[in-house]
């Protein structure tokens, strides 16, 4: 039963560190160099059920990756797909394989959207053990609301 509850989530909400993986993934099934980094930033713009659920604006160990192009590491963040970052009123990310693509700063009308905070560091994988304890004790409210299955783009 859990596991389809878990299952539904990830399929509802657009959730940053899947979804890094996943890039990350792709990039290195593509044969590109690519790992996994994780910061603490500030949702500026988050719905009040959002910041209810997640206990305020700071988002723990948001997940993100790097790739290697040209010899540099070149941050991206493919969490805000297009359509959320119409609904948020941001311009959504442009990846152009040679400029960091991992924050907007401003929304359209120029107010405060996002913000990196605190880096962690670089990962090859998710480091799944760490985060399967540490985001029910950051999140208690949103952990048990995505066990419930009542977390859904909040």
């Amino acid at each position: 039963m859990l596991r389809s509850r878990r299952a539904h989530f990830w399929r509802k909400v657009p959730y940053c560190v899947p979804k890094a993986a996943a890039f990350a993934a792709l990039c290195r099934a593509a044969g590109l160099p690519a790992r996994l980094a994780f910061a603490d930033v500030t949702n500026h713009l988050a719905t009040p059920r959002t910041l209810e659920l997640m206990g305020g604006g700071i988002f723990a160990w948001h997940g993100y990756a790097e790739v290697l192009l040209g010899g540099r590491w070149v941050k991206v963040s493919p969490t805000f797909d297009a359509p959320l970052c119409k609904r948020m009123g941001v311009k959504a990310l442009e990846f152009d394989g040679a400029s960091d693509a991992h924050l907007q700063p401003f929304d359209a009308d120029g107010r405060a959207f996002m913000s990196y905070d605190r880096i962690h560091g670089i990962f090859h994988d998710v480091p799944a053990r760490f985060l399967a304890v540490e985001m029910p004790r950051l999140y208690p409210r949103a952990h048990a609301a995505i066990r419930a299955g009542e977390f859904a783009n909040g």
